[in-house]
């Protein structure tokens, strides 16, 4: 039978990366098997060709010179032309740089820190549960991406940044800090490295790759079969070889020359099966990480994914600055913070790590100051953005509620001067300063647990106005600062009175106007187009003193029982009726008619008669106030 390599040693490790290439699929403790198998066929090529020179001590080797340099260099140092791969490998590598003043340095274009097992062939990607980290640790710890210069990018240089003792994280385009999981975008950035690695698989195993090594391989046995097959008529006859030893020792010359270039294809070969089956690997993690993510997109949204980032520090700046440290208030500049729950809270823990209020003697206090300050319940809908992306339409509808709870709340506009380290005073109201409610409904409660009005409730100004009107051309459109804030109309005048309003002052003791020692009211006034009405189920009192109780057109007051008007004179202006009996001590009259009969128990002098005198001008009817509302 012929002698062909398939017979050979170089068959048997064509086999073996065909085998693997063929099983390359399977799970990474088989596939880790073919690659120990394959390296120990490597180390076998390597000697077979001699190729390359190998230094190995089963103990250990020592390398040593005040300076050491590995790489593609000239005796110098110097990098050769076509540069160089240097690649270190272990179980535990150890960089030492020993003594205060020590030093280690990487530089290159590209700096990759991966925490991933890369395999004894450096082709894979693995991660192993719980085995991941990266540790750096040191007093000042700087990581910079300010760019280079732009104005050529190949002499650009990093700016230098002055780093204090600490983490330094600086960049002059962005910093993301992200704990997070995702579902859509997760899942479509695995799906999209899915359809990577399936291109990556289709050109390693197409005409390019696998195929041509396959190809070369394949015409590299054809040869070396050849050549084998040519040598045997010439070794055949024993009395023969020694005429034919040239044409032998040709063969031989020529297989010899082939079998480096067999093994080298080989070598590549194997090489590329190797990142064959880590590539299928991954692919096989990505379809499982697609399947999982399906599965739980049910449950995404509704259950915590147990991400977390926290800040700690005894006092933390968030600042809106840039690298000279002025404030930024251009459009864009700012801080946004957005969640579900928000929470910011001035509490300490007790003992047992309980959350309470800070105690009052630290003085905590949560403070907002800003010369806009908006809270809103308000929601967005059916909006629409313009080309550049700007909000150019939508609907603000507000949802939910405000909830402010303390022990006393304040609202105030009042401007304050420092006066001391701890002083502050009032200076004046501030100049323009308002308190606007405005709602629906608006309630002012004082009720206890019990449901019983308790408390009491003050309004104390110069000036009180309390209306029902409607507003003279008003305008529900306003302009919007480069903020966001609204430009509101400053003042509202009254136009009319809003049809079918009420108002309803009642309590068991209501009092309009006021007397004691010091407080006076001086001028109280009752107004009605139509009908005035003051009613009890008892007594009536108009008190009276340096004023007078008016009473015009069809007003009328009215008691169930007895009306009674004191005061020291008390002055009716026109037309009077009385439709029962007047009874008075004293009563005089310029002019009196009787229309029946003037009866008295006794009638002195007579009755005097006169000519009419001319009836007074009526007092103007009050008008209501039209200040600002």
């Amino acid at each position: 039978m012929a002698v062909t390599v398939d017979d050979s040693l170089l068959g048997t490790w064509k086999k073996l990366i065909d085998e693997f290439q063929i099983k390359a699929t399977q799970d990474l403790n088989e596939v880790r098997q073919y690659k120990q198998d394959i390296e120990q066929m490597k180390v076998d090529i390597l000697n077979e060709i001699n190729n390359g020179q190998f230094i190995t001590d089963n103990k250990c080797i020592v390398i040593s010179a005040p300076k050491i340099i590995i790489g593609n260099v000239s005796k110098d140092g110097t990098l050769k032309h076509g540069g160089g791969e240097v690649i270190i490998k272990g179980s535990a590598i150890g960089i030492d740089g020993v003594g205060q003043s020590a030093n280690i340095t990487m530089r290159a274009p590209v700096i990759q820190q991966s925490a991933i097992d890369p395999g004894i062939d450096g082709k894979e990607a693995v991660v192993w549960e719980g085995s991941s980290k990266i540790t750096a640790q040191a007093r000042t710890v700087i990581i910079d991406s300010h760019s280079p210069a732009q104005n050529d990018y190949h002499q650009g240089t990093f700016l230098p940044l002055a780093g204090s003792e600490g983490v330094t994280i600086a960049s002059e385009t962005g910093i993301t800090l992200a704990a997070t999981k995702s579902s859509t975008e997760k899942e479509k950035a695995v799906n999209d490295q899915k359809t990577k690695l399936d291109s990556e698989i289709s050109e390693l195993t197409g005409p390019e790759k696998i195929q041509k090594k396959e190809a070369e391989i394949a015409k590299d046995i054809t040869d070396m079969n050849e050549i084998l097959k040519a040598e045997i008529p010439l070794t055949a006859d024993r009395d023969l070889t020694q005429t034919n030893i040239l044409a032998i020792d040709e063969l031989n010359y020529r297989l010899k020359n082939l079998v480096p270039q067999f093994s080298q294809h080989l070598l590549e070969y194997a090489a590329l099966v190797s990142e064959l089956a880590e590539l299928q690997r991954q692919k096989a993690c990505m379809t499982t990480e697609v399947t999982a993510i399906e599965n739980g997109k049910a449950n995404f949204e509704t259950e915590t994914t147990g991400t977390r980032l926290t800040l700690k520090s005894e006092n933390i700046d968030i600042l809106s600055q840039d690298g000279d440290n002025n404030w930024r208030t251009n459009e864009g500049a700012g801080i946004d913070i957005r969640a579900n729950d928000i929470k910011l809270r001035s509490m300490t823990a007790d003992t047992n790590n309980h959350p309470h209020l800070t105690p009052l003697e630290a003085k905590a206090s949560v403070t907002i100051q800003s010369r806009n300050v908006s809270i809103t319940t308000a929601d967005i809908t059916d909006q629409t953005y313009d080309a550049d992306g700007k909000l150019k339409k939508a609907h603000f509808p507000l949802q939910g509620d405000v909830t402010i709870q303390s022990k006393t709340i304040n609202l105030e506009s009042v401007d304050l001067e420092q006066t001391d380290v701890k002083k502050k005073k009032e200076i004046a109201l501030t100049a323009g300063g308002e308190i606007n409610l405005r709602a629906n409904k608006v309630k002012v409660k004082t009720i206890n647990e019990k449901g019983e009005s308790v408390g009491k409730f003050s309004v104390n100004s110069q000036k009180i106005s309390m209306k029902a009107t409607n507003i003279d051309s008003y305008n529900a459109e306003y302009e919007i600062d480069d903020y966001g804030n609204l430009k509101k109309p400053e003042h509202l005048k009254s136009k009319e009175l809003a049809k079918g309003s009420e108002m309803l002052l009642t309590a068991e003791n209501l009092s309009i106007g006021y007397k004691n020692d010091n407080i006076v009211s001086m001028n109280t006034t009752l107004f009605a187009d139509n009908n005035l009405y003051v009613g009890s189920g008892g007594k009536i009192y108009v008190l009276t003193q340096k004023s007078g109780l008016w009473i015009d057109d069809n007003i009328k007051l009215t008691s169930d029982n007895e009306a009674t008007v004191r005061g020291g004179k008390v002055k009716v202006n026109g037309e009077t009726t009385f439709d029962s009996k007047l009874t008075g001590q004293d009563i005089q009259g310029e002019n009196i008619t009787a229309n029946k009969a003037v009866k008295a128990p006794n009638i002195g002098d007579g009755i005097p008669i006169s000519i009419p005198a001319p009836p007074q001008k009526p007092q103007k009817n009050p008008t209501i106030p039209t200040s600002d509302l």
